[in-house]
């Protein structure tokens, strides 16, 4: 390994690093986006809280760096970390769509995918469009939604609902951006671009090796695999 990475090319180690900085930015900007609906993020606040809650993703288990992206965010002035919550789900049911792309551009490349991977893609297509769907339902019915929420709480804890109804509202405003298509179609393209670059970070590492591999069709597979192993909860380094 260590004479792999000795050989490395050092112009496109290079490319590699700034793709990779890319990345964090565009999902920094597509994060402030997501936010419209409750206030204008600075892009200093986002970009740090991203950077932090994706480093710390690399050494807590569980994918808790997610959660800390949001709270560190929601010590921005009208944000809330409720809010901030509701579009992080949001973010992540957009990568699923962009991942499960990359995976048809990878079955159109090499028709022998096995049926079993096509049949997984298919499900989580149908549970990101369910997703959606279940969010936007939400939004658009926003006092029906909130009254059963707080109902299923209330089940539990009248003294918890009454704690627990300010959170669920601003949980509710973080998902104001599907009430307002111009947003979600620029969401959209935000996940493009930044799937494209983190499609593009990983044939940069190919180069960077001297890896004789189909560059598009190796990239497109690497993030379908590392993809669908990221969005599982994991130990620390994404073990």
């Amino acid at each position: 390994m260590g004479s792999v990475l000795g050989s490395a090319r050092p112009l496109w180690i290079l490319a590699v690093t700034l793709a990779s900085l890319a990345a964090v930015y565009i999902r920094a900007q597509r994060w402030r986006v997501l936010l419209r609906p409750v206030g204008e993020v600075p892009l200093y606040a986002a970009l740090s809280a991203t950077a932090i809650g994706f480093g710390a993703t690399s050494v807590l288990p569980f994918r808790a760096g997610e959660l800390l992206r949001p709270a560190l965010l929601g010590r921005q002035p009208g944000v809330g970390m409720s809010a901030a919550l509701s579009s992080v789900v949001l973010e992540r049911l957009f990568d699923m769509l962009l991942v499960i792309g990359c995976f048809l551009g990878v079955a159109l490349v090499y028709p022998e995918v096995p049926p079993d991977m096509r049949r997984g893609a298919l499900a989580l297509a149908v549970a990101a469009v369910l997703g959606f769907v279940v969010l936007a339902l939400m939004q658009r019915h926003r006092a029906r939604a909130e009254a059963i929420l707080g109902r299923m709480i209330g089940w539990l804890s009248r003294r918890l609902a009454r704690r627990v109804a300010p959170l669920i509202a601003s949980f509710m405003n973080g998902l104001g951006g599907l009430a307002d298509l111009p947003t979600v179609l620029l969401v959209l393209a935000y996940s493009a671009y930044l799937w494209g670059v983190i499609v593009l970070t990983y044939l940069f590492s190919f180069l960077a090796l001297d890896m004789h591999v189909p560059l598009v069709a190796a990239s497109l597979a690497t993030v379908v695999v590392v993809a669908a192993m990221v969005f599982l909860p994991q130990a620390p380094g994404f073990v």
